[in-house]
């Protein structure tokens, strides 16, 4: 298992635009450290040879009912609005989900002797009985950031395997590679397409946004690019956001609005080790900061829809990796703080809106300093309380979860053996 930006364990498109974490710079873009300024373009096509390895697809999965228990619980007021579905795996399995997009996951195939291995991955499109894949990417060891970009575009920022030089940021768009940016200390953070534009969060490019009289020199804050799904790379707009804490990294893009017939508003989250910042980026205004939320422990990850809201992990009281009162996750809000219990303290974790309110995940060892996970969950209010308690769901070496109003699907890897469940969860008002 692995763990990733949207805070789950080594997380987690189709008809889709695929966004991976990874290292990377922008020497290309244009030089300037306005803050909320538009700048430049991504670099556009990238030369032939220069592309990553050919893709390979997994073998199709082969899914359907069991009698038994699917062994997979659901949180109140969670209910199943169909079957289960189960499938044995032949191999070693990662799996990922763009967050709004039902019956479709990412899957990645390899193995573990000496380390892990990657060597087939494709987009699968789930039903009863044998599954449909396509080739898709999986870049590096780390799950994808998978944002849905409508039509048939399927996107991927990522690592080259084997590129020389810097490392480079890739858009994969309808099988053909075109490079972002390259640089040396660039990461990217997430991806949303909503609204007929996409966007891509990432550590700052240029000159650092930080450096002033009195301040240390940091590179606190980030860059968004933005442009629309179906558009060439150059007429991308860049934005930047300050933060104003040297060590503020970017956490993940929340939401974009359209403002007009070419214009759009992105939120995009920012963490430090005290605070959850949501900022608000438009063509031609400085960021507006629009919400801070208290995070002092290690953030997972934020929404902003229904309410500005961050699931963080709790820490154990040190030298006590395994006090049970480090256990669980705390959802944090303008207003309150909510402490979801587990026995253990998280490893990572996922928020999911939902129609009325909120879906949270999140996985802790199943006993102290074991490999073995077990999967939380709990259906929350607007506010951040919970409409009851904590349930212990699975046993899980992986997992994945999108949702699209009350309709939730969650696949769990376990001891070669999937479960795609489908649940409906309507929130009380």
């Amino acid at each position: 298992m692995k763990e990733t930006q949207a805070g789950r364990w080594d997380k987690g498109a189709w008809l889709a635009l695929l966004l991976l974490v990874t290292t990377s710079g922008c020497r290309s873009c244009a030089d300037s450290s306005a803050v909320g300024g538009t700048e430049g373009s991504v670099e556009g096509p990238a030369p032939v040879g220069s592309t990553p390895l050919p893709l390979r697809s997994p073998e199709p999965w082969t899914l359907g009912a069991t009698r038994r228990q699917p062994g997979v619980a659901l949180p109140p007021p969670c209910v199943a609005r169909a079957d289960s579905l189960r499938g044995v795996l032949s191999r070693e399995t990662w799996i990922a989900a763009e967050p709004q997009t039902l019956g479709k996951a990412l899957v990645a195939e390899g193995t573990m002797v000496p380390k892990w291995h990657l060597d087939s991955a494709g987009l699968m499109t789930m039903t009863h009985g044998r599954t449909a894949v396509v080739p898709m990417p999986w870049l590096g060891d780390d799950a994808p950031l998978l944002a849905y970009a409508g039509a048939d575009d399927r996107w991927l920022v990522g690592p080259a395997p084997r590129h020389p030089g810097e490392p480079t940021l890739w858009l994969w768009r309808g099988g053909v590679w075109e490079r972002l940016a390259t640089g040396p200390d660039l990461a990217a953070a997430g991806t949303l397409c909503d609204a007929g534009a996409c966007a891509v969060l990432c550590t700052p490019l240029g000159d650092p946004l930080n450096e002033g009289p009195g301040q240390r020199p940091g590179r606190g804050g980030a860059s968004v690019l933005l442009g629309r799904a179906d558009e060439a790379l150059h007429s991308w707009a860049r934005f930047d956001v300050a933060s104003n804490r040297p060590e503020g990294v970017p956490l993940g893009v929340e939401a974009i609005e359209q403002l007009g017939d070419e214009d759009w508003q992105v939120t995009v989250t920012i963490k430090d080790d005290l605070q959850v910042q949501f900022f608000r980026v438009a063509r031609g205004k400085p960021a507006q900061l629009a919400a801070v939320i208290d995070a002092p422990q290690r953030a997972l990850d934020a929404l902003v829809d229904p309410s500005p809201m961050a699931m963080t992990a709790q820490a154990s009281p040190a030298p006590q990796p395994c006090a049970a009162e480090g256990g669980g996750v705390t959802i944090a809000t303008e207003r309150r703080e909510t402490q979801l219990r587990s026995a253990l303290p998280a490893t990572g974790g996922a928020l999911r809106p939902l129609a009325h309110g909120v879906l949270a995940l999140w996985s802790a060892p199943s006993r102290c300093e074991a490999r073995d996970q077990t999967l939380y969950g709990a259906v929350l209010r607007s506010d951040g309380s919970p409409v009851a308690p904590v349930t212990p769901l699975a046993q899980a070496d992986d997992y994945a979860v999108s949702s699209t109003g009350d309709q939730v699907d969650l696949w769990v890897v376990h001891d070669r053996r999937v479960t795609w469940v489908r649940a409906r969860c309507p929130v009380p008002r």
